[in-house]
């Protein structure tokens, strides 16, 4: 039972219930201006009643932890915006489960602070909690709104795509916290201060402390997929290079786990990217990767491959024949095996088998087991035997020197030139576990070298894959002919530079996060899909 009125039977009863449930509620003009500011930008779908955007902004409090915050809440200066005729109306199905959500949450709001004292409430107090709930998440919607257009200043597509996301993320995220957490009814965010917007205090503390040049301004932007970001700007330059160490001590954090970047186009301004605790981690497996490839669009890409997850949560593809060939490296359990899987996937799945052929080559046999009888698989199984693996690299050399034949008697030099009724089909040539290949016999090396240096122009590329990424295993020949890279986490910084030619690996998170340095690219940050 809540208690809510004064007199001795102030318990909950169905009459006092009824009586709430008629309430009307309205809402600030503010509130009314924001709605129709959002709709018209596109930040929000047009809603065609008014509980739908009082449910968004009373639920969006609660989800951004300020409903039981009174210096965030703010008392809606007037009612003559919105009107609801009840508050069942509001609600809909699930009103009784919202009203005693809601009691509950104004009995705490009032007692905040205030040990071992009763308050007692009334339904004046639950309407004006509701209609500064509704008031407060209006505001904060349009704030939230405005960090996304100044994060992408050149693109209002990019900043709705944020927006938006955010409000996504925070739905999985509560429907997870209450899964996990069923017995509280606000959730308890003692143990995640990251997640938390006002983190930004924090850093701006930080930033003071260890004396860097003056702050003006530092702010939460948005949460990505394993990072929340932040921006800040000062009244000179700073350089991170130097003060990162000190900074992450002084936030009682790993190096690793912030990352920050100068922001192009605004004088002295930062980006900092804050890791979240691995059970706050946003997951992507196989349903958001098949929805993922539903997302692409047919752009003029010769082999479409997509890559993972960009650090909002948008799919990223490439092509891989203007790759066109690449080497991916990371140490035992960074993801190696899984990020492949990926690109095979993706491959197969956006890409005619009749314009391509993939060779699967794996002493495992394990890791891509899946794909062994897929129409696109040469031979139809993945190859996993090493002197089978040695003699069909030398079949699959003796194929790129019969194209360059093909070519050479069509004058074409590359395979898209060849006329279509004798153009063979590309080929994609997977081979995992390289170092184990290449200690048992130095022609498979050779025949890679020889496929890396010519087999671009016949329409030949090469995945290869190791997780000992040393110049014992991968020599400067073949390295130099392989321009684009794939990094996961390594032990090292020397590993990071055999792979990427850059520091940086090291410092991932690991579980599927990749550093991509795609032919002609500068590097980028991608998670990955577990599939």
């Amino acid at each position: 039972m809540y208690q809510v009125d004064a007199p001795e039977s102030c318990y909950w009863n169905s009459e006092y219930a009824r009586e709430l449930l008629e309430m009307r509620l309205k809402s600030s003009i503010e509130a009314k201006e924001i709605r129709d500011e959002l709709q018209r930008s596109g930040a929000l779908p047009v809603f065609n009643n008014h509980f739908d955007w009082a449910m968004l902004c009373i639920a969006y409090c609660f989800a951004k932890d300020i409903a039981l915050n009174k210096t965030q809440i703010s008392n809606a200066p007037d009612t003559d915006g919105n009107e609801i005729p009840s508050l069942n109306t509001a609600f809909q199905e699930h009103h009784a489960l919202w009203l005693a959500f809601l009691s509950d949450a104004l009995f705490e709001f009032k007692c905040k602070d205030i040990l071992n004292k009763e308050i007692l409430c009334n339904k004046q107090d639950l309407v004006q909690y509701i209609q500064a709930l509704w008031h407060s998440g209006a505001l904060t919607l349009r704030k939230r709104w405005n960090a996304a257009k100044e994060f992408h200043p050149d693109s209002e597509l990019k900043a709705r795509q944020t927006f938006i996301r955010e409000l996504a993320d925070l739905s999985a995220e509560n429907i997870k916290n209450r899964s996990g957490n069923s017995g509280s009814s606000v959730r308890d965010t003692s143990e995640q201060p990251e997640s938390n917007p006002d983190y930004a205090k924090t850093l701006r503390e930080a930033f003071d402390k260890i004396g860097t040049s003056a702050v003006l301004s530092c702010a939460f932007v948005t949460h990505g997929v394993r990072y929340d970001f932040y921006e800040a700007q000062f009244n000179s330059f700073v350089d991170f290079n130097k003060h990162h160490e000190p900074l992450c001590s002084q936030l009682g954090i790993a190096e690793k786990d912030l990352r920050i970047t100068r922001q192009e186009g605004k004088p002295n301004c930062y980006r900092a990217a804050k890791l979240r605790a691995e059970n706050q981690w946003q997951p992507f497996k196989e349903t958001a990767f098949q929805a993922a490839l539903d997302t692409y669009q047919h752009d003029g890409k010769t082999l479409p491959v997509l890559l993972g997850l960009d650090e909002y949560g948008k799919p990223v593809f490439e092509d891989f024949a203007a790759a066109p060939h690449v080497l991916v490296g990371g140490t035992t359990g960074s993801g190696k095996s899984v990020l492949i899987r990926t690109l095979i996937g993706s491959l197969l799945a956006l890409n005619d088998e009749k314009q391509l052929n993939i060779a699967i080559m794996d002493v495992k046999q394990t890791d891509y087991a899946r794909y062994a009888n897929d129409a696109h698989v040469w031979k139809r199984k993945i190859i996993a035997d090493k002197e089978e693996i040695k003699t069909s690299l030398a079949e699959i050399v003796a194929e790129m020197e019969q194209r360059d034949e093909l070519r050479a008697k069509y004058q074409a030099d590359k395979l898209a030139k060849i006329p279509a009724e004798h153009r063979p089909p590309y080929w994609v040539i997977v081979v995992d576990e390289l170092a184990d290949l290449l200690s048992i016999d130095k022609n498979i090396e050779d025949s890679l070298i020889r496929l890396a240096q010519r087999a671009r122009a016949s329409g030949i590329f090469l995945l290869l894959a190791t997780q000992t990424p040393s110049s014992s295993v991968l020599s400067q020949p073949l390295r130099a002919n392989i321009p684009t890279r794939i990094a996961l986490k390594t032990q090292k910084s020397t590993e990071s530079k055999i792979i990427l030619d850059e520091i940086g690996a090291e410092d991932l998170a690991g579980k599927g996060d990749h550093l991509v340095k795609w032919f002609g690219s500068e590097i980028q940050l991608l998670h990955g899909y577990n599939i």
